[in-house]
């Protein structure tokens, strides 16, 4: 059982100490989720109303009703397996060489996605906060979350300019 009042925050992670074991402690996942697998784990496809040739851009700009784009993106809270380990290194610095740390279990949770831009109703109001997706994490492990969403036609070329940048730095060939 987790000690309430034994809280310690090591490298951004909440680490509590067990209630009846001095030498157990557990870890909680992240506050903030980040795209999983190092940034790889987004996808992004657009459609536009008319041909694109290649080497081209796609004009958004046509008919707003008929551009858009799908997103795909995996997430995960953490910590990783390094992050981990980094933070059992500190706990054994300041509490000693026989300590044990595990993550905490859960039996419920939820990730949202928000997603700032808008929703197209208001061309005059481009820029809207809104909750696109909640699901529940996998619960265990660097725990994971799935989202696919549409995305309009005013925010499809940002995530474009996005996936085009991501390809230039890092090689990859999705989003």
């Amino acid at each position: 059982m987790l000690a309430l009042e034994h809280k310690q925050i090591i490298n951004g992670i909440t680490v509590h100490r067990d209630s009846h074991n001095s030498q157990q402690f557990y870890y909680l996942p992240s506050e903030k989720a980040k795209i999983a697998d190092n940034g790889k784990k987004i996808h992004f496809v657009a459609y536009v109303d008319g041909e694109v040739i290649e080497g081209t851009d796609p004009d958004f700009s046509k008919d707003i009703e008929r551009t858009g784009g799908f997103l795909s993106l995996e997430v995960e809270l953490g910590p990783n397996a390094r992050e981990v380990e980094a933070i059992l290194e500190e706990l054994k610095g300041t509490e000693g060489d026989n300590i044990r740390l595990s993550q905490a279990d859960f039996f419920d949770g939820s990730v949202k996605l928000v997603m700032f831009g808008s929703d197209d109703s208001n061309p005059s109001d481009p820029l809207k906060m809104t909750i696109a997706g909640s699901t529940k994490p996998s619960l265990y492990g660097v725990q994971t979350a799935v989202f696919s969403v549409r995305v309009g036609g005013l925010l499809s070329p940002g995530l474009m300019g996005y996936y085009e940048e991501r390809k230039a730095d890092t090689g990859c060939g999705q989003l």
